[in-house]
């Protein structure tokens, strides 16, 4: 049998995103966050399959707006839908997923957040 890799396609918010991180580096108060998650909710109606929107929203909802439930459902989210996306039609897990594929990061980012909550 065949080895099984999965390799994600490009997201095209991925630029976006990266475009959004910036403005956070340089952000210094709450209504600054606020923006930023505003701007991430954009990216994610967007592309709900770019996952690392979900993950920096998280952060923000659970670090600096202190809202850990918000931050969990978020992450919840990104897990569920980062697990539909690597499975195939019987419901199997890739036999590879690899960290050095960059399009694969953020559906490992959001397997892993999920399971550090979990634990």
């Amino acid at each position: 049998m065949a080895k099984r890799i999965f390799r994600d396609k490009s997201h095209e918010v991925s630029k976006r995103y990266y475009d959004v991180y910036e403005e956070l580096e340089a952000s210094e108060n709450v209504k600054d966050i606020k923006v930023i998650i505003a701007k991430l909710e954009h990216l994610i109606k967007d592309d709900p399959y770019f996952l690392d929107s979900y993950n920096l929203a998280a952060d923000l909802y659970d670090i600096d707006l202190e809202d850990e439930l918000k931050a969990a459902n978020l992450e919840e989210k990104a897990y569920e839908i980062a697990i539909q996306t690597i499975m195939d039609k019987e419901g199997r897990w890739p036999d590879e997923l690899a960290w050095g594929y960059m399009d694969n990061r953020h559906i490992i980012r959001a397997i892993y957040r999920w399971s550090l909550r979990l634990w």
